[in-house]
């Protein structure tokens, strides 16, 4: 977790600045002198600020926030310790405890018998992201733990009374880092899990199996489509949009659960004609992307034959009016 200085009074615990539950409980949360002081107010740091603004700018289905000190992964909660998706958590967990390495969090119990953690983070950026930016899945990550910064012999006595002893400790930045020669071996055991990230972020697979209708603008053209859902886990979080290339709606296809493939239809009132340079439209949401087809008049130059394949099946039901698949953005 990060920690910035404070005007040299303090330092701010960056994962406790965010306005979600923020000084939620108080005590050490609202003293400067703490390692974990919330801040004088929400997103009080340049850097909170950075990735709100950031983040309100976009649209994100699953996030991580990598961090160090255990090796544990956290998924946000309501604020009385149940998670705030329970059912879809549970099974990321059990995805979690086949790729991660053995016995990675342990400290949390997951698995098999719990589905809780602590309360909500006073301050945290995962439960931020869930609450006001809508991301089903903001992992925080939590991905090393120095065991020997842990043991006995390093926690070093300076006094030791009839009242109190005292402590030296120092290694803190060890207790954070790895050294030089662990990053490596780090990164290839916990590679999988940055993977299986991209692998169950929503992304679709779209196509347009025919087409009908007028060429001309203020009439109707229909699209039959054929569109899936390539996140095994999460869904396209609400319907997917058929935009013209300003970025208006022109028409909606059904939303999809995950690996859910779905036939369904478009019907469009062309803002222009359908000339021989070609219409562009695009289906998909900010959360999948947007997958370009470019709707013409009559054939083209030779295609790139790496297009060939991507709009093999497309039916042409008006001769004159061919579809080609462009590009995904």
């Amino acid at each position: 977790d990060g920690l910035v200085n404070e005007d040299e009074v303090g330092y701010v615990d960056l994962n406790r600045n965010y306005d979600s539950f923020w000084g939620v409980g108080g005590g050490d949360l609202l003293i400067p002198e703490t390692q974990i002081f919330c801040g004088t107010e929400p997103f009080s740091e340049p850097e909170t600020q950075a990735f709100r603004d950031f983040a309100l700018n976009h649209r994100f289905a699953m996030a991580y926030s990598l961090h160090s000190g255990i090796n544990t992964t956290y998924f946000p909660d309501d604020g009385d310790g149940d998670w705030t998706e329970p059912g879809l958590y549970y099974l990321m967990a059990g995805d979690y405890q086949d790729i991660l390495p053995e016995d990675f969090n342990e400290y949390l119990d997951y698995i098999p018998s719990s589905v809780t953690r602590e309360a909500a983070l006073p301050g945290g950026w995962d439960t931020w992201m869930y609450y006001e930016r809508g991301c089903t899945v903001p992992i925080t990550f939590e991905m090393f733990h120095n065991g020997t910064s842990d043991l006995e012999e390093v926690h070093v006595i300076i006094e030791n009374n009839d009242t109190h002893i005292v402590r030296e400790w120092k290694e803190i930045y060890g207790y954070f880092n790895p050294v030089a020669a662990g990053i490596n071996p780090l990164w290839e055991d916990l590679r999988a899990a940055f993977d299986y990230l991209l692998v169950q972020t929503p992304r679709i697979d779209a196509i347009i199996t025919s087409v009908s209708g007028g060429i001309s603008a203020g009439e109707e053209l229909t699209l039959a489509t054929r569109t899936e859902c390539l996140s095994p886990r999460l869904s396209t979080k609400g319907g997917l949009g058929v935009l013209d290339a300003d970025g208006f709606v022109l028409d909606t296809i059904l939303s999809l659960d995950g690996g859910q493939t779905l036939t369904d239809h478009a019907t469009i009132t062309l803002p222009e004609d359908v000339t021989s340079s070609g219409l562009s439209i695009f289906i998909g949401n900010n959360y999948t992307g947007y997958t370009e087809f470019v709707v013409s008049l009559g054939t083209r130059a030779p295609l790139d034959p790496l297009l060939i394949g991507a709009i093999v099946g497309i039916s042409i039901i008006a001769v004159v009016i061919v579809v080609y698949f462009v590009k995904i953005r």
